[in-house]
């Protein structure tokens, strides 16, 4: 087996409005290091495992290329019109990979390599999937024996997609539709599962961009100042900034009390209280 990855990292983020108006989800800050720098930098780490690979791009491009470095192995793909899963095609034109380990760029998760890859054997591919998230409404999957069936319906339980998966050659090669679960259903691929209960944090819209940090932030026990980019501006004294997230270029004027916020690109903050929203450039938003 010899595997490549694609980041799927072109899309709109609607749901992350406004956040998304600002950046791309994918460069949205995880304690204050871009959630696709983190992404990739998990993936290069197993180079025996996955050598390189392509990240596609379309809106607000350069605030995703801006999370990338020269000197990773990555081919940046830039599409005029977002073709979705179609864009996977792109990486046929490259022989030398069997499989394709396939990332979706808005959310997080430690990646169990061999375990996904060993669920791929002898198969098609495979899916990383986890219970459902309590309290939030995802579309189910019909699983059977190790291996996927089909989608079902919109659920409070049962197992889910995660966004990472494993296809072989002849799976990419299947692709014709915008969501590759289509074409999966209708060929019948033979698509295994490999169940995950580790970290997995979404960034769909932004509470849960919100809550994901601070998961995060508890996980490994670090101090609330590392929600803040090394670009934002904090004075010493006297400022309140309690368990907030401030983007790259933000300022906290003193006088600043700021509790359980997110403040965006370029925002500075006068004097005053802000608590559980979004600081924009356009004004405060409530979650």
């Amino acid at each position: 087996m010899k595997t490549f990855f694609f980041i799927l990292a072109g899309g709109y983020g609607c749901r992350a409005r406004p956040l998304s108006l600002v950046r791309a989800k994918p460069s949205f800050p995880l304690l204050g290091v871009p959630l696709l720098t983190r992404m990739v930098r998990q993936v290069l780490d197993n180079k025996t495992l996955v050598e390189k690979g392509w990240i596609n791009v379309h809106y607000l491009a350069d605030s995703v290329r801006a999370c990338l470095k020269q000197e990773w192995p990555i081919t940046t793909l830039m599409e005029a019109e977002l073709s979705g899963n179609r864009v996977l095609l792109e990486a046929l034109s490259n022989t030398q990979w069997t499989h394709l380990l396939v990332i979706n760029g808005d959310m997080y998760c430690d990646i169990p390599f061999k375990a996904l890859f060993q669920a791929s054997e002898n198969r098609d591919g495979a899916l990383l999937v986890r219970d459902i998230v309590t309290g939030s409404r995802y579309r189910s999957l019909e699983c059977e024996v190790g291996q996927f069936l089909k989608r079902g319906p919109l659920a409070e339980s049962g197992l889910m997609f995660t966004g990472v998966c494993v296809l072989s050659r002849k799976a990419v090669q299947k692709i014709q539709s915008k969501n590759f679960f289509d074409d999966f259903e209708q060929n019948r691929i033979d698509i295994g599962i490999c169940h995950y209960n580790g970290l997995w944090l979404d960034f769909g819209d932004p509470l849960a961009y919100y809550l994901a940090n601070i998961s995060y932030l508890e996980r490994f026990q670090r101090p609330g100042c590392e929600l803040w980019s090394p670009e934002s501006q904090v004075p010493l004294n006297p400022v309140s900034v309690d368990r907030s997230i401030l983007w790259p270029r933000s300022v906290i004027r003193a006088g600043v009390r700021l509790k359980r916020c997110i403040v965006c690109d370029g925002v500075v903050l006068e004097k005053g209280d802000y608590s559980d929203g979004i600081c924009t450039m356009d004004g405060f938003v409530p979650f």
